[in-house]
């Protein structure tokens, strides 16, 4: 099977650059998408990894996303991004068995929460954290 991959999923083209490049920078393997639909037209069920996903895309929510794929995929850990934060938000996530993070973050705070993500999917747990920024 091959390495595991961090699917980026934001509509904004810097963000997703910038997240390629910070997490190709700590040898993750990255491929971005523009949109949850695009996300899902081109991801593969048999491709393991994380989705790292904005909580307000223009075509679906990455809270939307999330629920599409929870239950349906086992080798996809999540985790929800936002910079509109909040209770509503985290418990959102929390509802989903999502990890969650604010933007702006911090790369160790982010290189942190996909490490969580990645391990939790190859240890079979389900248990989310929350970053703030």
């Amino acid at each position: 099977m091959p390495d595991p991959v961090v699917f980026v999923v934001d509509d904004d083209a810097a963000v997703r650059d910038s997240l390629k490049f910070v997490l190709s920078a700590a040898d993750y393997r990255v491929e971005t998408f523009a949109s949850g639909e695009e996300f899902l037209e081109r991801w593969r069920h048999d491709r393991a990894g994380c989705l790292l996903a904005d909580m307000n895309l223009p075509d679906m929510s990455g809270a939307n996303l999330a629920g599409m794929l929870k239950g349906r995929v086992a080798n996809l850990s999540i985790i929800l991004m936002t910079g509109k934060g909040g209770r509503r938000s985290r418990a959102m996530a929390d509802r989903l068995g999502a990890f969650y993070i604010e933007k702006p973050f911090i790369h160790d705070c982010l290189l942190a929460t996909v490490r969580g993500a990645m391990a939790s999917h190859a240890d079979g747990s389900a248990s989310a954290t929350t970053h703030d920024g």
